[in-house]
């Protein structure tokens, strides 16, 4: 889950999971930013939460041991300036 699918440039992104029946510290969130898939948070226990700046429209995926990726997109809201 994410606290807000929408942001603003800059704007924290929270990202918190809580999964059944995973042991240890295994899981693992990836983010897209474009075409740039980067490893953000590894060694994460079934439950837990992590905030990030968002600058870009971005897709943060969670991956656990024997459990089905959960992908969430955060979009950025565009800035407008008066001329």
């Amino acid at each position: 889950a994410v606290s807000d699918k929408v942001k603003s440039v800059g704007d924290p992104a929270t990202i918190s999971w809580t999964l059944a029946d995973i042991t240890g510290a295994g899981c693992t969130i990836t983010k897209k930013i474009g075409k740039d898939t980067t490893t953000w948070q590894t060694g994460l226990k079934s439950s837990g939460s992590a905030t990030d700046p968002v600058t870009a429209q971005t897709t943060y995926s969670l991956s656990c041991p024997s459990v089905a990726t959960k992908s969430v997109i955060v979009t950025v809201v565009p800035s407008l300036r008066e001329f």
